[in-house]
């Protein structure tokens, strides 16, 4: 029976802690009346050439727009 209340007693401690850590906030409100920026990455075997359109379409829609350019067409490595 103690063994039962031990843990009764940890579940009920665990689940006020994370009730009180997601209350907490990181700081203050993100402003959301401004768009933030756009990062495009191709896919698998994809280049840059091939998300330009779309970042032209983005720009021109008043967006801060970065392209990543990634080695080997992304067929390789990321580490």
């Amino acid at each position: 029976m103690t063994g039962l209340l031990v843990v009764l007693v940890a579940v009920v401690v665990a689940v006020a802690v994370a009730v009180l850590l997601r209350g907490r906030s990181g700081g203050p409100p993100v402003d959301r009346s401004t768009p933030g920026p756009v990062l495009l990455v191709p896919g698998y075997g994809g280049s840059r050439a091939s998300v330009e359109p779309l970042a032209d379409v983005l720009r021109g829609a008043g967006r801060d727009v970065t392209v990543v350019t990634l080695a080997d067409r992304a067929r390789g490595d990321l580490g």
